[in-house]
């Protein structure tokens, strides 16, 4: 906070005091950045996964491939990831860098994770994770809400930072 308090400081003074040469544009803007920036949160695409698979691993459970036993992390990522992982952190940690995330930018999947995110908790909220689990799956893909969520995270983002 303090930091921040200081470079807006800083940039208001060089707003106010700056002739206009290009070497102040420069500056100012450098200071802008730094300012625009530290305003920013940090986005996370593994922190954002870990958030969506906790809570399709929450609607998960009740559905009827699982509903007579306790749905483990280690159970539920491995039946999701066909075995392939038994960690939250480590079937994140592939997912992101591979498709369909492999090329995109931080702020583009933490976006397309946050669609999916939204999924399923409106599916708990609205308490309709019972049915099962495939076809809650496949509509992860096909819903509505999920693939306009989709396509407007491109535009504003154009898969850059």
């Amino acid at each position: 906070m303090l930091l921040k308090s200081l470079l807006l400081i800083l940039l208001l003074s060089n707003l106010a005091c700056s002739e206009q040469k290009e070497s102040d544009y420069k500056k100012t803007f450098f200071l802008k950045a730094l300012v625009d920036n530290s305003n920013k949160s940090q986005l996370n695409p593994q922190t954002t996964c870990q958030e969506n698979i906790t809570v399709m691993q929450s609607c998960a459970s009740t559905a009827s491939e699982f509903s007579s036993f306790t749905l483990t992390e280690t159970i539920f990522v491995s039946t999701i990831s066909s075995r392939r992982y038994v960690t939250y952190t480590d079937y994140c940690n592939n997912l992101i860098v591979n498709e369909p995330y492999k090329n995109q930018s931080d702020s583009l999947k933490v976006c397309f994770l946050k669609c999916d995110l939204s999924y399923w908790q409106t599916r708990r909220n609205l308490n309709i994770c019972n049915e099962s689990f495939a076809s809650m799956i496949q509509g992860s893909f096909s819903d509505s809400g999920t693939t306009s969520c989709k396509r407007n995270c491109i535009s504003p983002t154009n898969n850059n930072p």
